[in-house]
This record gives C-alpha cells, structure tokens and sequence, in this order.
C-alpha cells in the first residue's frame, strides 16, 4: 500500500527535523530535548500547511524556484518559536539547526528528483554542442533521457571557456579537436545558435565536420517560437546553411511598398520556394494571402505556419485552367507569385511529360 504524498512530506519534515535537531545539539555539546524538538516540528508542519501549499509539492517536478519556496517555509517558523525559547536556549543553536534543516531538505529532496528523473536509457553515443547560451542550456535539459551523451559544450566566447554546466566543460573550438584527434570521431555534433549568420554556420561545419560523423543545426529563432522541444527542431545541414548566400541587392523599401496593403496570390505556396515567399509576403504586410498548391501536405503544413495572417486556402494544380478561372475570379488577387513548379531536375528529366505539362502548361495558365 502506498502512502500519500502528502503524509510522506510531513514524514520527511518529522524525520529531517530530528536528524537536523540531534546534529546540533552534538555539535553545540547540548543535551536532546524533546520537548523543544516537538515544537519546532509542529510549527514546520504549520508552516508546510499554509505558506505556499509547501505539503502538495511534488518532489519529482522541483525546480530553482522550488528551493527558494522551500527556504522560506523552512526559516518561517523560526520567527515563531524563537521567541518561544528565548532566554532558555540559545538564539544561535535554533539559528544553526534551521540552516541543518534546510541542508538536509534540499539534499534530500534534489537527490530524490535526480534518482526519479534519472535516464533510464544507456549512453552509447556521443555529442557534443556548439553554443553554451540558453539555446545549448535547454538541449542539454533535452538530451538528459537520450541515447546520446554529452561530452562539451564549445563556445566562441573566452570568459566562458573553462567553465562547466552541470558537470560539462566548455571548452574552445581548438580543444575540442585536440581532444578528439585526427583519428577519431564522435557521433553528433549539435550548432545551438539559433541567431548565428549562415556565414558564421558554414564556418563551423567546415572547421568541425570531419571530427563528426553527423551534424544537426538548430533552426532560427522564428522556428524556435512555435514552442516545441528544441531537440524536435534539430535539422540537417542544407546546402542552403552552406552556401551562406544572402542578397545584398533587395531594396526591402521598395518591396514592403510593392507588397504591404496588396491581395497576393502565391501558387506553389506549399513548396520550399513558394513557402518562403509566402513567409516573405506575410511579414511584409500583404493585406490577404491566398495560398495555391496541389498537395494537401504542403498546404497544411504552410498554412500551420501563417495561421496568425489567416490565409485563403486553395486546393488545386495551376494545370487545370478552368478551376484557377474560378479561383482568380473569387479572390481577384492584384499580385500574383508563381511558384508552381518542379524543381528537382532528376525527376523532371525522368518525367519529361509531366514536367512540361505542369511547368510550362501550368506558367501559361497562371499567366493568361
């Protein structure tokens, strides 16, 4: 039969109190007195009852902020029975054995969180992180009940070379490779630095990438946002993260002046390059979205994204030319962004006729 939560908290506070109780009296060459024992239990259990709630609290779920709750319930009920005592026993000795107490529900309470959450899951490959900011700091948390093991974290900035989290060193770009060697490798190397340049991304994988056997990059901060695990963001390296090609020509003035007020039509607007024209339409203040595209996929998964500008969804291919009739008649769209096409040159040169029927058939029904 299990024991309520509850009641086990208020065991504790018993059981602690008398361990913190019996060290000092030790300590200070005091004989144990019971009846002083007994009431500064009941002024704990008091406390525990009406500060905070201090009794429900899980102790598998504590947090800092656990610790900072708990000190206060702990150090209360000494404003209480210490005028109780005064005179009769010293204000240092009840002084002394708050702060034991406190030490020994901390301990106990950290080393419970860490025996339940520990993983259960073995060890067997190796990672290591390059950013030891709030980015890094949170999939380190993450990785905790993985297969992975963390071995450093890597960052640029020197001050913070040298010092650990949680028992990690963080150490320099230069000391990992020596550390690694040239004949070695580990399994994962993770960039956590969701606000670094592409520039700045290509430089690391060049540095890095041989000593990894893969490399995963954590998205943009826009990504970052949509409140999910940061480990579920985890990507591969793109070609794109490579080339770190940014346009330097764009005149955003005259784009945002183009665009903003204006009802855009984007077909394609669930692929690669119609998704981020749509991305680019909607920051840049287009008055209605209207997103086209054959795959319901696609479709979904941009929509998802640009939910907060409500876009108008169309479901249909750019081939059939009396339904787009339809759809340019119901939302008379005063741009229109064609990306409605295939881009992977393999398939198309394998698919020569549906290339040409959706790329080129496709163009010339937008257009017309």
């Amino acid at each position: 039969m299990k024991l309520n939560k509850k009641i086990l908290n208020f065991l504790a506070i018993i059981i602690l109190s008398a361990l913190s109780f019996w060290w000092t009296s030790f300590i200070f060459h005091l004989s144990f007195i019971w009846s002083v024992l007994v009431v500064i239990v009941f002024f704990r259990m008091a406390a525990s009852v009406f500060i905070f709630k201090d009794y429900s609290l899980s102790w598998s779920k504590v947090t800092q902020k656990t610790f900072l709750l708990k000190s206060v319930v702990a150090t209360a009920p000494l404003l209480f029975y210490a005028p109780i005592f005064y005179g009769k026993i010293e204000l240092a000795f009840l002084f002394s054995e708050t702060m034991a107490y406190m030490l020994m529900m901390s301990f106990s309470m950290y080393s419970y969180w860490f025996y339940i959450n520990k993983s259960k899951i073995p060890k067997t490959k190796s990672l290591v992180i390059y950013g030891a900011g709030k980015a890094g700091n949170k999939l380190e948390e993450e990785f905790r009940d993985d297969e992975y093991k963390i071995k450093y974290f890597v960052d640029d900035d020197k001050v913070m070379q040298g010092r650990s989290i949680d028992s990690i060193r963080i150490i320099s770009k230069a000391k990992l490779k020596t550390i690694i060697g040239k004949d070695n490798r580990y399994d994962l190397l993770v960039i956590a630095m969701p606000s670094a340049s592409k520039v700045r991304i290509r430089q690391i994988h060049e540095n890095l990438s041989p000593y990894f056997k893969q490399v995963k990059v954590l998205p943009t901060m826009e990504e970052i946002l949509k409140d999910k695990n940061y480990a579920q963001l985890l990507e591969e390296i793109t070609v794109e993260d490579l080339l770190a090609r940014h346009p330097q020509d764009l005149d955003k003035k005259a784009i945002k002046e183009f665009i903003s007020g204006k009802k855009v039509l984007i077909t394609g607007a669930g692929g690669s390059i119609g998704g981020e024209i749509s991305r680019q339409c909607a920051s840049f203040g287009a008055s209605e979205l209207v997103l086209l595209d054959h795959s319901e996929f696609n479709l979904y998964q941009i929509a998802e994204e640009l939910s907060f500008y409500k876009p108008k969804l169309v479901m249909q291919s750019v081939v059939n030319i009396e339904l787009l009739d339809k759809t340019f008649e119901k939302y008379k769209p005063d741009i229109v962004i064609h990306a409605a096409a295939y881009k992977h040159v393999p398939l198309v040169e394998y698919n020569i006729d549906e290339a040409i029927l959706n790329n080129v058939l496709g163009t010339k029904n937008t257009i017309d």
